[in-house]
């Protein structure tokens, strides 16, 4: 399973003990002053995957965002060992950390933390061996039909597709969702590199806190599907989703939203992997859906579930975010 991807967004460069470096060159802007929170997870669980021996593989991981990554500024990200469960589990602790510029790299452990990852690893047994267990992994998961196939996704629409729907009244958002919609349009692919469809049917009713989309991303970006995962994850869909819940309470755009803990598991390598990746021009796409709560008294919850398109099961989510009108 273990290819460390290369790609600029999320490829991290060993500098010290443990210590690795995502540069500020990279970094994306999604809203300023602060950088994008998936590339911040993606780029910190690669950390951890290399300071990792290759035979383990990550089962899940625990991300809070304890403040924002400055643009500007290169990201370093140090790897700790907690806890060494015997042979089978293994558990990592990674924090980034920023310098001024032209600061020595010795005053690295003098800076705040602001970002903060716990991820748990899993030695999965040899591929000869043999047991039970393997029986218990149920038929209706082995077989997670995703929202979407192949048909479904070929009845898709771009961003630019939808606003024009929306703008002619075909489909009704207010201007909150409009605004973020255009976001999306403008940042995901220019700076983010993944380009975002949505599916015509069925079209949610406005703030029904539950929506899909399809997310592509380059190949070479893809190469590790669980280092992904997160980058796509809390990503510009995420803002759709957000904001298309809270669209009928708001008339303008909030002050504050960002969310502010992450929490994700992956599936199983034997589950993951039955399923060939769903490859469209030059990307590899992935089905994210969402289900999101309000944000009673400035908070909310919501939760994403990831899948290869026509394929199985790959992550499941829960996020907490804030929201300041």
């Amino acid at each position: 399973w273990l290819m460390i991807p290369t790609h600029q967004k999320i490829a991290v460069s060993l500098v010290g003990s443990n210590t690795y470096k995502l540069g500020s060159d990279v970094l994306n802007v999604v809203f300023k002053p602060g950088a994008f929170g998936g590339q911040i997870m993606s780029s910190a669980l690669n950390a951890a995957v290399q300071s990792t021996s290759p035979e383990l593989t990550p089962v899940s991981c625990q991300s809070s965002f304890l403040g924002p990554a400055l643009l500007g500024s290169d990201l370093f990200f140090t790897s700790k060992l907690v806890r060494e469960s015997g042979r089978t589990f293994v558990t990592k602790r990674v924090v980034g950390r920023q310098l001024e510029l032209d600061e020595d790299f010795a005053a690295l452990a003098d800076k705040p933390v602001v970002f903060e990852q716990t991820t748990a690893f899993y030695r999965p047994p040899p591929q000869n061996y043999s047991s039970e267990s393997t029986a218990l992994i149920s038929p209706l998961h082995a077989n997670f039909p995703a929202p979407s196939s192949e048909e479904d996704f070929a009845d898709s629409e771009s961003l630019d597709e939808l606003m024009g729907r929306i703008k002619s009244g075909e489909v009704e958002r207010g201007a909150v969702y409009q605004m973020a919609l255009g976001m999306t349009a403008k940042l995901a692919e220019k700076d983010m590199e993944t380009v975002v469809r949505v599916p015509k049917r069925p079209c949610p009713e406005r703030g029904y806190g539950k929506s899909t989309y399809y997310v592509g991303v380059p190949e070479s970006l893809a190469t590790n599907t669980k280092i992904v995962l997160p980058y796509i994850s809390d990503g510009m869909t995420q803002v759709l989703a957000c904001n298309d819940v809270l669209d009928p309470h708001l008339s303008s755009w909030p002050s504050k939203l960002t969310v502010w803990n992450y929490s994700m598991l992956f599936e199983c390598n034997s589950i993951a992997g039955r399923s060939l990746p769903y490859l469209y021009s030059d990307k590899r796409w992935f089905a994210i859906e969402y289900t999101v709560s309000g944000a009673r008294d400035g908070f909310g919850t919501g939760s994403t579930r990831i899948m290869d398109i026509g394929g199985p099961l790959l992550s499941t989510a829960t996020f907490s975010f804030l929201l300041l009108k």
